[in-house]
Parts: structure tokens; C-alpha cells; sequence
């Protein structure tokens, strides 16, 4: 097989390549700026939300003071979120203007509004009517042995 002919079916056929990416880019620029000239063309700008996201931390807790172990924490709207550790702490990541919805089973849920704030911590009240979700089966048989 001829080396010098498989080489050379690789080289670009064209050497006018620069030239034609050249022309593309004028041609979106020039329709960018007529579309921005003509009057009838709807342009509405896009305004940017004067929102930091920032971390919010805290502790959440029942009415005496106890930590509630994995309690969710939720950004409204959003389906970030996360749950509380052992001694009831979280962290999460949110907009300034944010609000938290914090949950639990037996306890009625809260929105909190962050506001700016850095830290939030909670105490959530028992619900007794949120235990109707909670359905809990055992069966079990033993057998004694001598």
C-alpha cells in the first residue's frame, strides 16, 4: 500500500476553511444586531435576583428541648434539601430570600423564611393526627426449645 497516498487522503480537502468560519461569525453578529434594531422585536431583559446563596444552620427540636434525629429540612420550591444528624443540627445550602420547611413524623410542619439570616433553629410541635401515617406490623413466631 502507498504511504504517500494514505497520507494525503488525510489532509483537509479545503484550505479556505478560516475564510468560511470568518463569514459564519459575521453573519450571527450582523442578525444579533439587526434584531436589536428593528422596533418590533420583543427584547425583555432578564433581571438577576438579588439573592446570595448562602449556608443556613441550626438545630431543630421538640417542645422540651430534645433534638429530633433525622427531621427534613426543605427549600421550598426546590427539591434541595437535607436531614438532621443525631444531636438535631443541619446545614444547607439556600437563597437569601429562601424558605425552609422543616418536617417530621408526629410533628407539625413549619415554613421559616431565612430573611438573611445564618442560623435557624426550631422547635416543632407534636401533631397527634400526623401519626395516622405511620402503620407499623410485626409478625413473629418462637418456638421453645429444651
Amino acid at each position: 500500500m502507498d504511504q504517500n497516498h494514505d497520507y494525503n487522503s488525510l489532509k483537509p480537502k479545503r484550505k479556505n476553511s478560516s475564510f468560511g468560519i470568518g463569514l459564519l461569525s459575521m453573519m450571527v453578529c450582523l442578525s444579533a444586531q439587526l434584531a436589536m434594531a428593528n422596533p418590533e422585536t420583543n427584547l425583555t431583559a432578564i433581571e438577576t435576583a438579588n439573592a446570595v446563596q448562602s449556608t443556613v444552620t441550626g438545630t431543630v427540636t421538640d417542645a422540651d428541648g430534645a433534638p429530633l434525629p433525622g427531621a427534613n429540612v426543605l427549600v421550598k420550591g426546590t427539591t434541595t434539601g437535607t436531614q438532621t444528624d443525631f444531636d438535631g443540627n443541619y446545614s444547607i445550602e439556600a437563597d437569601s430570600d429562601a424558605t425552609l420547611v422543616f418536617s417530621y413524623i408526629g410533628f407539625a410542619s413549619q415554613e421559616v423564611s431565612v430573611d438573611g439570616q445564618s442560623t435557624i433553629s426550631l422547635s416543632l410541635a407534636e401533631d397527634a393526627s400526623q401519626l395516622d401515617e405511620v402503620v407499623v406490623l410485626g409478625y413473629s413466631t418462637q418456638t421453645r426449645g429444651d
